[in-house]
């Protein structure tokens, strides 16, 4: 009886140990890549070092807005992956994930380039509702601009922002300066590059909802990527996306 209280012991700790860990996200390939048999880099590191951890993790694709707004209620452990202004409740590893740095895009039958926000007035800008967008994220949200801001609301909010720019329906969209290259370069468009906003960090954004899970969780993913990166594992990860470690 007793070996058999020990076993039981040692499976409860396990299956504790083992939890499923319910991350949400939104399409922002490389980072994170829905409609791809690659799911992106931030999902590989995620996974990978959850994993090795004991964890199961699954991935559910949203609205970026939906998905700060699940993690913040605890209806998901993590979003992936938020800079610190965007979800500022939310608990943070130490180590990010990558850097976010938005650049405006246009087509190269404009001449226009970003001289700050005084050569916005007059443009139609695509952007995505509830992300940080450094230092003009204010300019954005005011409701004296809204008519030059066209806000989305969407699961694949880059596909259908350059859709629109390569339509004439936005004259300049706000994107990350990897995804867009990415974007651009996968479907052969004729856009160009405008100028660039500060970068940011983006993190394994872990929910306010369970504060001593997510310290745990936070603490297994710092350990976790220092050890990939150590290995030379987080750089194989970031090869395959054309990915530089931003370290």
């Amino acid at each position: 009886m007793k070996k058999l209280g020990v076993l039981c012991a040692l499976i409860f700790t396990f299956s504790a140990q083992a939890q499923e860990v319910k991350i949400i996200t939104t399409d922002f390939c490389p980072f994170v890549c829905e409609n791809s048999s690659d799911l992106g880099y931030a999902v590989d590191i995620t996974k990978r070092v959850l994993e090795r951890s004991g964890h199961n993790v699954s991935v559910t694709f949203a609205s970026w807005a939906r998905a700060l707004e699940s993690t913040r209620q605890g209806d998901f452990a993590a979003a992936l992956s938020p800079a610190k202004t965007e979800a500022p409740d939310f608990i943070f590893p130490e180590e990010p994930i990558g850097v976010q740095r938005y650049c405006f895009f246009r087509r190269e039958d404009s001449d226009w380039q970003y001289k700050g926000t005084a050569s916005l007035k007059g443009q139609k800008i695509g952007a995505l509702r509830d992300v940080s967008y450094a230092e003009i994220t204010d300019w954005l949200e005011d409701r004296a601009n809204a008519a030059s801001v066209d806000f989305l609301t969407a699961t694949s909010g880059t596909d259908q922002n350059f859709r629109k720019l390569a339509a004439g329906r936005l004259t300049i969209l706000l994107e990350d300066d990897g995804v867009g290259s990415y974007y651009i370069k996968a479907n052969n468009l004729k856009l160009a590059k405008a100028g660039c906003l500060a970068g940011e960090a983006i993190y394994f954004g872990l929910s306010p909802a369970s504060p001593a899970r997510s310290r745990d969780l936070a603490a297994t993913f710092d350990a976790g990527i220092r050890a990939l990166r150590a290995s030379g594992e987080l750089n194989a990860i970031l090869m395959r996306y054309g990915v530089n470690d931003w370290k």
